[in-house]
């Protein structure tokens, strides 16, 4: 049972730190135009979640997806359901709201039951 909870806890960890960042770049006034560093940051990541168990570091990969966006929002003193204007992943759901938190719900509850059961 601790092998979730030190997924799940390294995974937070992870998100909070690179929403940090991120967050730091952006109040710096440094936009990101090419997310290709952040990718593979988030690959290697996810590879080494793979050391304890490949569904720990898919799980890890979803919970990603489902956090990672409120993480930043927060960060940066925005409202936790805001969307950018820039992304695709943004203006494609800027569009359909009510879709994009069903998706990040439905993503949370998929990573957290994938490690646990």
């Amino acid at each position: 049972m601790i092998e979730p909870i030190l997924i799940l806890t390294c995974t937070i960890l992870f998100i909070l730190v690179s929403a940090y960042i991120d967050a730091e770049h952006l109040e710096e006034g440094h936009w990101i135009d090419n997310h290709a560093s952040r990718l593979v940051q988030r690959f290697i990541f996810i590879l080494t979640m793979s050391i304890f168990t490949i569904k720990g570091a898919i799980a890890s990969g979803i919970l990603i997806a489902a956090l990672f966006d409120q993480a930043l929002n927060i960060l940066r003193g925005f409202p936790f359901w805001y969307l950018g204007s820039t992304a695709k992943w943004d203006i494609y759901f800027n569009k359909r709201r009510y879709q994009y938190i069903l998706t990040k719900v439905i993503l949370l509850i998929a990573g957290i039951a994938l490690l646990f059961l």
